[in-house]
């Protein structure tokens, strides 16, 4: 199974640790994970102490942002069978990617 975690958070508090960990244990069992982080980010970080495959992308606009969208499928290159959202803001990159590129 692969499951991409997208989360855009600058931050390292409840949220990010949440991401964090479920990709953590995600990995244990075997599924295939992707982060889509925020280069510099303390998640960013944690992804490549996990062996987490991480694409790190700054997006453009915080809402509809297409080209984001289109980086991660450009980086990624695979069907996906989960996409895990934490923040409102980053729900429209995820939906943008799934209609644009019908996974």
């Amino acid at each position: 199974m692969k499951i991409l975690e997208l989360c855009f958070s600058k931050s390292w508090g409840g949220l990010e640790i949440y991401v964090s960990t479920f990709a953590k244990e995600f990995n244990k069992f075997g599924y295939e994970i992707y982060g889509v982080t925020i280069p510099d980010s303390k998640l960013n970080f944690e992804f490549s102490k996990l062996d987490i495959k991480n694409i790190k992308i700054n997006p453009f606009w915080k809402y509809l942002d297409i080209i984001s969208a289109y980086k991660i499928k450009r980086l990624i290159g695979t069907q996906l069978d989960i996409i895990r959202i934490h923040q409102s803001g980053d729900l429209s990159i995820a939906v943008l990617f799934k209609k644009l590129f019908h996974w």
